[in-house]
């Protein structure tokens, strides 16, 4: 499963006491995130649960872009996109980025 985020936690790893797991963290230019959401390419889930956020990159993948508020757990095989927004605060009903704001785009699997 890929899935389309902008916050990465440590709780998102489904692991136990006493568990190992090896996250392979990777920063790519937006055209490789474009790829990994790519529809009908791949099986993408937003887990983007802030609307101006997900319009945000939406508007820079030119995909839609779900709001989905929900906790996801990783599991071997999985991808996360993480758009990770560094700016200002989004004025409500944003589309693009507002002066002086940024997204950097990563690749984490487990």
């Amino acid at each position: 499963m890929v899935y389309l985020v902008n916050a990465f936690s440590v709780s998102m790893l489904n692991l136990t006491a006493g568990d190992a797991g090896l996250l392979t963290v990777r920063r790519v230019e937006l055209a490789e995130a474009r790829r990994w959401c790519k529809p009908g390419e791949a099986d993408v889930k937003s887990a983007i649960g802030h609307a101006d956020t997900a319009n945000v990159v939406a508007s820079l993948l030119g995909i839609p872009v779900q709001v989905n508020r929900v906790n996801i757990e990783l599991v071997p095989g999985d991808w996360l996109v993480l758009a990770q927004y560094s700016g200002p605060r989004l004025p409500e009903g944003t589309t693009t980025l507002p002066a002086g704001a940024e997204i950097r785009w990563y690749l984490i699997s487990i």
